[in-house]
């Protein structure tokens, strides 16, 4: 292993959910085997997790009936902030690399900075392991509540993935409740797309996520640019199989002056 690796690949994301939650699901081999080295057309179909210093893990992906193996040893684990450890995987000639997760605080939900130290030799592929680590975090998120699942959707859609959020989130027989388009699933997808395109540096910020049973709330701030004041937006959503299945938004735009001191949020 490179004590001093020279290559970083780095990749942050916001969960909904508390740092513990987040932090335990990297070491449930339950919930971890559903996100870690996953892929769309493999199956999982072993995993070992030995979760304390010095302890071992091994996640096995059969993808088109080869085994793709990924093993690795806890170097840290300082429970909700800081999990460490050693990565390898023979298939992709992969040497022995170190990966860092760190998870932050804050007022809803944490930050998680995850860092790949890598050889060298691995600079071309930077990008990619990035944009890898990405889609783990993404399906981490969808695994622990379902108001994860329905930020994910909300995030997905704002930075105008929309055929994505579908795939990922939309259930059989989804309908929706807003007043200027018909409610069937294509009629709303098409009209997100058009927004998308209009507006590619929309900013979504998750100020509060509520879940009770099949329910969930999701209250944000929404701007379609980034001067914009924007305004205040409450997404509800009912998920049936972890999928949702119907969908209101409603929203109020922030006033230039207001007299309620306490703001919109």
């Amino acid at each position: 292993m490179n004590t001093e690796p020279q290559i970083k690949a780095t990749v942050t994301r916001r969960f909904s959910s508390s740092p513990e939650q987040v932090f335990d699901a990297f070491l449930d081999p339950k919930k971890a085997g559903k996100f870690m080295f996953v892929t769309e057309t493999g199956k999982m179909v072993l995993v070992e997790i030995d979760a304390r210093v010095g302890g071992t893990f091994s996640f096995v992906d059969r993808r088109d009936g080869e085994d793709v193996v990924h093993t690795g040893e806890y170097l840290e684990i300082d429970r909700p902030h800081r999990l460490a450890f050693t990565l390898s995987a023979e298939k992709y000639g992969q040497e022995i690399d170190r990966v860092v997760i760190e998870i932050t605080r804050l007022e809803v939900g944490c930050e998680l900075t995850l860092t790949h130290e890598m050889s060298p030799a691995w600079v071309d592929r930077k990008e990619l392991m990035e944009q890898g680590w990405a889609e783990i975090l993404e399906s981490a998120a969808e695994t622990l509540s379902l108001k994860e699942m329905a930020v994910s959707f909300l995030r997905l859609v704002a930075t105008g993935k929309v055929r994505e959020a579908y795939r990922r989130h939309i259930g059989p027989g989804f309908r929706h409740h807003n007043p200027f388009f018909r409610g069937d699933a294509d009629s709303l997808m098409l009209a997100m797309e058009e927004n998308a395109a209009k507006n590619p540096h929309k900013i979504l910020e998750v100020k509060r996520a509520l879940e009770e049973g099949d329910i969930v709330a999701v209250h944000s701030h929404v701007k379609q640019k980034q001067e914009d004041l924007g305004g205040a937006v409450v997404h509800i959503f009912r998920f049936n199989n972890d999928r949702i299945v119907e969908f209101w938004d409603l929203g109020q735009p922030i006033p230039e002056n207001s007299p309620n001191e306490n703001g919109m949020f």
